[in-house]
């Protein structure tokens, strides 16, 4: 990843003439390098991707189909199988499956159909411009994929534990924790991605080149980024901006969850109902069962308890640093007001449910018209409890 990064910054210390006549490919040995990140991808993207297939709910074994049709038809085909799979949102329980995992299928498929590509260009020795193309499509598609696994913590932590795994298994006895590491070391990498400054962005990615022994390969460029001043200055923003940006990250992450669950209480919702209408003795159909399963706890909807821990965590690594102070006030700001939201829907979801289980045990004891309204009040309190938390992380 750091390859494709590095790959990123050329440019901007490219001169004209070095430019010219290259087709924008300033470097085409950094192309390849970059390029070469698909086999890593393409086998530890696969390997997740099946694991996460064992959590089909429509049929049983749809992982060892995949695997069969690897065997059978190659990866393509396993892949669409698994991105027809993962788009059944019908056949996901709760944080399993579903539309993030269809776009991981969707992008590996098409880093698989591209390595395949770049496969029959050496078959046939084709044009240089063709390879040059072709390169350059495999890195846009893995930087797809870098973002994809970034915005979804679970995959990027899955493919990880993928790596980790296969270390321990090679009798590495530091490999859990260096699995660990290496887990928060991407999550870095990736947010230096999105700094607009390149030189920061090769100043934080340049522990994990000199770790790797690649910084040996970028020696002509490394060799300018030093030179120039700026490279022995610390840019007062970059600790905010990275701060700021790995919080958007837990916002967006948290928000798509918390819509997820909000839609599908409005459904069960509706469905209740509809059950108490057909049948309004039962005060225990099934879809109030499906509502209470659905409903989040409240740790697992709180982004904020997150951004106390970055928090901390960044003044630990950049204590005296112009400006990280006036961020890291408006972290708290919005820690406070946000532990606010999520208290006040948490006493509702324990309210709801303690009721549930009250009118449950004493069903013959009680109106079931009374009943179902003070439920339906609750479940829809609920609702408006989460949909205000999302309302909040779209202002911040």
């Amino acid at each position: 990843m750091a390859n494709r990064i590095m790959y990123s910054v050329i440019p901007s210390l490219a001169t004209p003439g070095e430019v010219a006549g290259t087709g924008g490919v300033v470097d085409y040995k950094a192309l390849k390098q970059a390029a070469a990140g698909r086999h890593r991808v393409l086998e530890f993207g696969i390997r997740a991707v099946q694991g996460e297939l064992r959590h089909y709910n429509r049929i049983r074994g749809a992982n060892e189909k995949f695997a069969s049709k690897i065997s059978s038809f190659g990866r393509e085909s396993a892949l669409e199988y698994a991105l027809t799979t993962f788009e059944d949102e019908g056949g996901w329980s709760r944080s399993y499956g579903g539309r993030a995992w269809a776009q991981i299928a969707k992008s590996l498929l098409q880093l698989a159909r591209l390595d395949q590509s770049l496969f029959d260009f050496k078959m046939d020795k084709g044009s240089p411009e063709k390879e040059i193309a072709l390169l350059k499509d495999v890195v846009v598609q893995l930087n797809v994929f870098d973002g994809l696994a970034h915005n979804t913590d679970s995959i990027l932590r899955n493919l990880v534990e993928l790596e980790t795994m296969d270390n321990m298994q090679g009798k590495d006895e530091n490999a859990w924790d260096e699995g660990v590491k290496n887990y928060e070391k991407m999550k870095d990498v990736m947010d230096a991605k999105e700094l607009e400054d390149p030189m920061e962005v090769y100043k934080r990615i340049e522990p994990t080149l000199q770790d790797s022994g690649d910084i040996n390969r970028y020696k002509d460029w490394t060799n300018k980024l030093r030179s120039k001043p700026e490279y022995h200055k610390d840019n007062e923003m970059t600790a905010t901006n990275l701060f700021l940006i790995r919080m958007r990250k837990v916002f967006l992450s948290t928000r798509g969850y918390i819509n997820n669950r909000i839609d599908k209480a409005r459904s069960h919702l509706s469905m209740f109902k509809n059950d108490i209408i057909n049948d309004p003795e039962n005060l225990d159909p099934p879809s109030l069962n499906d509502f209470r399963t659905n409903l989040p706890y409240a740790s697992s909807i709180n982004p904020f308890s997150e951004m106390n821990w970055y928090i901390q965590k960044f003044i630990e690594s950049y204590t005296g640093i112009a400006g990280l102070d006036k961020a890291i006030g408006v972290g708290e700001r919005i820690s406070g007001k946000g532990d606010q939201l999520i208290s006040e829907y948490n006493k509702v979801a324990d309210l709801f449910r303690e009721t549930a289980d009250d009118i449950y045990l004493a069903r013959n004891n009680m109106d079931p018209e009374e009943a179902a309204k003070t439920l339906t009040s609750l479940m829809e309190q609920c609702i408006t409890k989460m949909s205000a938390i999302v309302f909040y992380l779209d202002t911040i």
